[in-house]
């Protein structure tokens, strides 16, 4: 998210960040408002597209994060607030 948004997000506040892959479209959310969104394609790109595999989640030099119930779905995604669309 950083850098992805026209305001900086609350410090010290729970958000919600949501990814959703289907095919080669990407698509990210914090709180529910789309934040990215590309398209990923295996000719311009290093490699195939994946749809199965590891996770990474990082975060950058002087800063801190904290993570509450992670969950990552691999069909129908349970989304019932401000689904990505």
């Amino acid at each position: 998210g950083f850098g992805s948004s026209p305001e900086p997000f609350a410090p010290d506040t729970w958000h919600k960040a949501q990814l959703v892959q289907s095919g080669g479209k990407i698509r990210g959310a914090i709180d529910g408002k789309i934040l990215l969104e590309i398209n990923d394609s295996s000719r311009n790109n290093s490699g195939c597209i994946l749809n199965f595999g590891h996770i990474g989640l990082r975060c950058m030099v002087h800063s801190a994060m904290v993570f509450r119930n992670l969950k990552v779905y691999t069909d129908k995604l349970p989304f019932t607030e401000q689904p990505l669309q």
